[in-house]
């Protein structure tokens, strides 16, 4: 097991691979989307704080999502809103 930190840089890229991996279309994007979720920070935000250490806890939520994903959950239900020309609309599964 490695000793490094998990940093966002080092979650985002990990995360790329393993969601190519489970056939997800955009693997990159759905990493930077989930991750800037669980973070409360806007995407442009991760690459200004690539070496950042993420605590346990955000981890753990972002674990979460990531599985639901892995399951085929779209990541807009993950969520709960789609961006659209730079503009946020929620989205539920009822949508």
């Amino acid at each position: 097991m490695s000793d490094q930190p998990w940093t966002v840089g080092r979650l985002l890229h990990w995360t790329a691979e393993w969601l190519a991996t489970r056939g997800s279309e955009f693997p990159r994007l759905d990493a930077e989307v989930l991750l800037s979720h669980v973070l409360s920070c806007i995407r442009i935000e991760l690459y200004t704080t690539f070496d950042k250490v993420v605590a346990d806890e955000p981890r753990t939520a972002f674990r979460e999502l990531l599985r639901r994903r892995a399951d085929g959950a779209p990541v807009a239900y993950l969520t709960g809103q789609r961006e659209f020309f730079s503009l946020p609309f929620k989205v539920t599964p009822a949508v």
